[in-house]
């Protein structure tokens, strides 16, 4: 009886001893679902009913308010639109007005394709905890490349890669740092006198230039910036009353430029706190917080982006020789053999950041030969529902198969008119 009470407190303490290393080695992680808890149940209830296209469209028809959709087919009277006016943060899919900017500087001859980014030139933009593994994929994805692609070397162990590798990579890999390095080479003012241009040929009216996205989430981060005397109200420059008030968007996008250059700057005292404190915390805010905090991101609208694409489309079309580099920059897709299957040719970007899920794509269809235009952003999305349709990639086959599916059509069109209806 003895040996048998032996080996059950035996048997315990082991059990014990072993879940509790299992709990430490991963505190970060429960501590993280923890104080998310009430995000992890947002929106759950609409999971179960959105597997499949038809399930999501059923979700555009029932909860509209935070979908915006244009798909334009070319030269004829067929456009699908939803929303299509409402502003809405779009993540990093300025980086579409990062890679016009960036053509054009290069064909003004204010750039040079063949100048070179180091990887300390871009991995110095990376916010620790944010989109880390867009970071580890592109570092990745050059190296495999070194010694096959002209564009990407190494020197003296280091990454080497030229502004029109580095473009071609940013609509695929998506990595926040490489858009911040491709920012600061063309520069504030540059970027400013660009977008006052598309501004005016476009007639926008909501859309706003490119910020270093390093400086939104250190806006965004709390306890990072409590030592600086430059500090903005985050919280009030996210709040509905103000949210589409110019002059405040342009001061708070100012005070992002000037933390993105502080936090790149190696001399910088304070440069090292905020990356032991990121390190430490990541955001050091809630999921729902950070979703809301998608404010900070430069504003645009579906129909905007839309014209603008169909601009780039036209001036393709006339050899423009900005509007070709930029379309060549976009073709990705087509290196995977499931786009092209449906495409003669395919261009995009997506992007999916906490509650937000968007993209905009050229397609030429491989069954019909019509080119179709789209834009289409979910916007502060509920966090359990937003992390389902992120983990399922949801919104990137549905606006893929937008483009061809004769159903899928017509189901949108359903859901956008009952959507509307009274």
């Amino acid at each position: 009886m003895i040996r048998i009470l032996k080996f059950i407190l035996i048997f315990i303490t082991f059990a014990v001893i072993l879940l509790g290393s299992i709990v430490w080695i991963n505190r970060d992680a429960y501590q993280t679902l923890f104080s998310n808890r009430e995000g992890m149940a947002e929106g759950s209830e609409w999971v179960e009913d959105t597997y499949s296209l038809q399930g999501l469209t059923e979700y555009i028809r029932k909860q509209p308010t935070p979908v915006s959709l244009v798909s334009q087919v070319v030269g004829q009277d067929s456009t699908l639109a939803l929303n299509a006016e409402t502003p809405r943060p779009i993540g990093m899919l300025s980086s579409l007005w990062i890679l016009i900017a960036l053509a054009e500087e290069i064909e003004q001859g204010s750039l040079s394709a063949d100048q070179e980014l180091r990887w300390q030139d871009i991995t110095s933009y990376q916010i620790p905890g944010v989109s880390e593994q867009d970071h580890v994929a592109l570092e990745d994805a050059l190296r495999a490349r070194v010694g096959s692609d002209p564009g990407i070397r190494e020197e003296d162990g280091e990454l080497v890669v030229t502004l029109d590798k580095a473009a071609e990579l940013l609509p695929e890999m998506g990595d926040l740092a490489l858009a911040d390095a491709l920012i600061h080479t063309i520069g504030q003012e540059s970027l400013q006198g660009h977008h006052d241009r598309w501004r005016e040929s476009f007639g926008w009216a909501h859309t706003e230039a490119p910020v270093p996205f390093s400086g939104i989430y250190l806006a965004m981060a709390h306890g990072v910036l409590d030592a600086e005397a430059d500090t903005f109200d985050v919280t009030g420059l996210i709040a509905d009353s103000i949210f589409t008030q110019r002059a405040a968007r342009q001061a708070g996008h100012q005070w992002m430029w000037a933390l993105s250059k502080a936090y790149h700057t190696p001399s910088r005292e304070a440069e090292q706190p905020w990356r032991e404190t990121l390190q430490d915390q990541r955001l050091g805010i809630t999921f729902m917080q950070e979703r809301d905090a998608l404010a900070l991101f430069p504003l645009s609208t579906a129909s905007e982006m839309e014209h603008a694409l169909e601009s780039l489309l036209r001036r393709e079309a006339d050899q423009d020789p900005v509007a070709e580099q930029v379309m060549a920059w976009l073709d990705w897709p087509m290196n995977q053999s499931q786009t092209t299957r449906d495409f003669a040719w395919y261009g995009a970007q997506y992007d999916s950041r906490m509650g937000f899920l968007g993209g905009y794509d050229i397609g030429t269809s491989g069954y019909t030969g019509d080119t179709t235009v789209q834009v289409v952003l979910f916007d502060r999305l509920p966090v359990a529902f937003w992390f389902h349709l992120s983990a399922n990639h949801m919104q990137q086959d549905y606006q893929q198969r937008l483009s061809y599916d004769p159903a899928l059509i017509a189901t949108t069109k359903r859901a956008i008119r009952l959507a509307d209806s009274p």
